[in-house]
């Protein structure tokens, strides 16, 4: 599986043409890093840009979070981070799905 991070309309153009399989897109929330948070409409526009599915990650900590991502295009989400500082992993993931 070959997948590249974006976090600019300029990553996008540069990571389309080696084909990958999908495309990780964030920060899209605010993280414990010091990065600056891209937001759901720059997630949207990235999703609406891409050919290849796109994985959104960054600050997706909670399920209302994970629906506003899938509004905005993302196929899917990263929550590793959120999954990982439960009291209880099993229990969040089916609470998830």
């Amino acid at each position: 599986i070959f997948a590249s991070s974006i976090h600019s309309p300029e990553a996008l153009r540069k990571a389309l043409p080696f084909a990958p399989e999908f495309l990780q897109y964030g920060a899209v929330f605010a993280t414990s890093k010091p990065v600056e948070p891209l937001g759901l409409s720059r997630l949207k526009e990235h999703c609406d840009s891409s050919s290849v599915p796109i994985l959104a990650v960054g600050g997706i900590g909670s399920k209302e979070k994970i629906i506003e991502c899938t509004k905005a295009g993302a196929d899917g989400v990263s929550i590793g981070s959120w999954v990982m500082q439960a009291k209880n992993m099993k229990e969040r993931i089916e609470d998830i799905l």
